[in-house]
């Protein structure tokens, strides 16, 4: 998805529901508020640096 201009969207168990990880091409990752009965995201927080690498230490994902 991320290669061809898409963003890719993480769950992560630990967060509240409605709430994921959007990674974008760019390789930059963002806290968002993505309701169920919506489309629509809203952006709660940008990741720093070492948050994005923390976070995909945590799910082993590597940069393409």
């Amino acid at each position: 998805m991320l290669k061809s201009g898409e963003s890719f969207v993480i769950y992560d168990d630990r967060l509240p529901p409605e709430e994921c990880y959007l990674e974008h091409p760019d390789g930059s990752i963002e806290l968002v508020w993505m309701p169920s009965h919506s489309k629509k995201y809203s952006v709660k927080e940008k990741l720093g640096p070492v948050q994005v690498e923390l976070l995909r230490r945590k799910f082993d994902f590597r940069r393409v």
